[in-house]
């Protein structure tokens, strides 16, 4: 019943669901998943590493077994072209 969603003064209980930011976001992590498979391997391991599981750069370093000075050129890099991607998908436009 469309009475459950609402409290006693007429707050949601739960909010629907913002459709079009659900769309937007689903269309965002398709397109990143899209760029993230063109990089090269290991530009994609130090982004998914650095960026997306948060490590620290030492960890990041001893796992994939190099400097700290090549794991920000590949962190840099693959930034780079996940951006020129997304903006080609339209997805990040440069303001």
């Amino acid at each position: 019943m469309i009475e459950s969603r609402f409290d006693s003064k007429g707050n949601w209980v739960r909010p629907p669901v913002d459709l079009q930011r659900l769309v937007e976001s689903r269309e965002l992590r398709e397109a990143i998943e899209d760029c993230m498979g063109g990089l090269p391997a290991p530009q994609r391991e130090v982004f998914v590493l650095r960026d997306m599981q948060d490590l620290e750069t030492e960890e990041v370093c001893k796992i994939l077994g190099v400097t700290r000075t090549n794991m920000f050129v590949l962190v840099s890099r693959a930034r780079g072209r996940l951006r020129e991607c997304l903006e080609r998908k339209e997805v990040a436009k440069p303001k």
